[in-house]
């Protein structure tokens, strides 16, 4: 039997004009073609990360003809044989942001996101304009951060003038991290939320006293439901230098779980097109409540919009962070792996 053979490439930020002189498209050109030219035949492609630089439909359209895949439209992906999402996109993110600041108790928002890109002024503009109403909440401040400025103070104090109770941080961590103390030294006393790929508990918990509400798009890493313990186990044993205290960590894990479980009738002589056939073969999967709600992938059609999490508060310092139940469960799991869904 021969190994299945998984290739992944990452951040794709396909588009012009490119950041720092950048030649993305010449670059997965040629990463494509090392693919291609691997000894052994690549089985599947796991693509991560942002497949375009300023969300523009031309974008998208690249990353279809080189990579077969269609940004991060749900719509779009799903009309592909070979797209199987499990976690959110990055639409789906900016309508759970406000969650992060309903755990914190705010009703009065602020927006901070990154300069550098063009959809992160998208994501502030879809927060104030439909999804923090939506939960109650009214976006008063908003700032858009540049990596390379020296100081966020003049962000930091109109968000203290405008009476913010919460920062929606849509930012890199380290942008992040540099933000809070600014906001700390000028007296700003609210909370931060953070979702899908800045909750990185090594980096959150480098300011202890700061509140942080958010939304995890793969199950809680702490807990103690056998599923997790498996999982800490294990990568104690195959990558103990690895801290496992991250959704980036959690949601792969999460993935390489669903394909596992998608082969595991038939996992000898694996081809592609077997590998998708498998998971259409998938029913209402939640891996044990690993994921955040039941799966079905059917021909055909989109592949299903992720609307559930595991909202959580954490105070830098702390252990661990906190889960908090917001109505039913939307995995049908009990106890910590419970997860909550946004309303419909």
């Amino acid at each position: 039997m021969r190994p299945f053979l998984l290739a992944q490439i990452s951040d794709l930020h396909l588009g012009e004009p490119a950041i720092g002189g950048a030649k993305p498209k010449k670059c997965l050109r040629e990463v494509i073609a090392a693919i291609e030219a691997l000894p052994d035949p690549v089985d599947a492609v796991l693509v991560t990360g942002d497949l375009a630089e300023h969300a523009d439909p031309k974008e998208y359209a690249l990353a279809a003809e080189l990579v077969g895949a269609l940004g991060f439209s749900p719509a779009a992906w799903g009309k592909l044989p070979d797209f199987f999402t499990m976690a959110h996109t990055s639409a789906q993110t900016q309508r759970i942001y406000p969650v992060g600041a309903q755990v914190l108790g705010a009703t009065r928002d602020g927006t901070a996101v990154c300069a550098e890109v063009a959809s992160c002024a998208e994501t502030a503009k879809v927060v104030a304009s439909s999804s923090a109403p939506a939960l109650g909440q009214e976006v008063v401040a908003a700032a858009t951060l540049s990596s390379s400025a020296p100081s966020y103070t003049a962000e930091c104090l109109n968000y203290i003038d405008r009476g913010t109770q919460a920062i929606i941080a849509g930012v890199t961590n380290t942008v992040l991290q540099r933000l809070i103390a600014d906001c700390n030294q000028q007296g700003y006393q609210g909370g931060y939320v953070v979702a899908a790929g800045t909750v990185i508990q090594k980096d959150l918990e480098t300011l202890p006293g700061v509140r942080f509400g958010g939304t995890l798009p793969a199950f809680p890493w702490w807990v103690d439901a056998p599923p997790v313990v498996d999982f800490r186990n294990a990568m104690d044993q195959y990558a103990s230098d690895v801290d496992v205290r991250s959704s980036y960590v959690t949601t792969m894990w999460a993935a390489l779980a669903l394909f596992a479980r998608a082969v595991s009738a038939d996992p000898n002589d694996l081809t592609p097109a077997k590998v998708t056939d498998a998971y259409y073969g998938l029913r209402g999967e939640t891996l044990g409540g690993l994921l955040p709600q039941p799966l079905t992938f059917t021909r055909g059609q989109p592949a299903p919009e992720v609307t559930c999490y595991w909202p959580f508060s954490y105070t830098a310092g702390d252990e661990n962070p906190t889960l908090i139940q917001m109505g039913p469960s939307g995995n049908d799991a009990q106890g910590d792996l419970s997860s909550s869904c946004l309303p419909r």
